[in-house]
């Protein structure tokens, strides 16, 4: 499998030259050598980008979906971000399957209606426990309103991730049939 293409896709990853590059809704196109191993170049539109460099961010659903991306995922992303997500108790488990201690950064409001600060603390010591670097930071008076906060979530973000880039070449994970 020489390539593949992921669509409607968010991307935060920087370019070739180290810059930010933010696309909403990308098509990413991820070159692979015939033998395996990792990225032999990663372009968004044409644009060349540090493939060492491809993160994930999350809110609410999103959040949770990429807390389980990271672990499953642990060696193609370089590191993730939430705002406003955890895992259900059920599921903490999911960060065993990490083949790497990835990287993590959770935003939570401590008056958010939909994740209770007790499971968010949960999801952060099961992370803790197991190992993986973690930020976290509880913000007073805080809802789920991702966009009311934004202008002093996203620069912290960009910073979590500019100090974590992959230390290797990306790993691709093969999940049974691709046919």
């Amino acid at each position: 499998e020489a390539s593949r293409v992921i669509r409607e896709l968010p991307i935060v990853a920087t370019d070739a030259a180290g810059q930010p590059l933010f696309i909403q809704e990308s098509v990413i196109i991820l070159n692979r050598p015939k033998t395996g191993g990792g990225d032999t170049n990663c372009t968004v539109r044409g644009t060349p980008i540090d493939s060492r460099r491809v993160y994930l961010f999350g809110h609410s659903a999103g959040a949770v979906f990429a807390l389980q991306m990271a672990a499953f995922e642990s060696e193609y992303f370089a590191a993730c971000a939430i705002h406003a997500g955890s895992l259900h108790a059920d599921y903490l488990t999911t960060f065993d399957w990490a083949k790497r201690k990835i990287p993590f950064a959770i935003w939570i409001g401590t008056r958010d209606a939909f994740f209770p600060l007790d499971d968010v603390r949960a999801t952060r010591d099961a992370l803790r426990t197991r190992g993986f670097p973690l930020e976290y930071t509880e913000i007073p008076g805080h809802t789920h309103d991702y966009y009311a906060s934004a202008k002093e979530i996203n620069p912290a973000v960009w910073s979590f991730f500019q100090e974590h880039p992959l230390a290797a070449d990306p790993k691709f994970t093969v999940y049974g049939d691709t046919k």
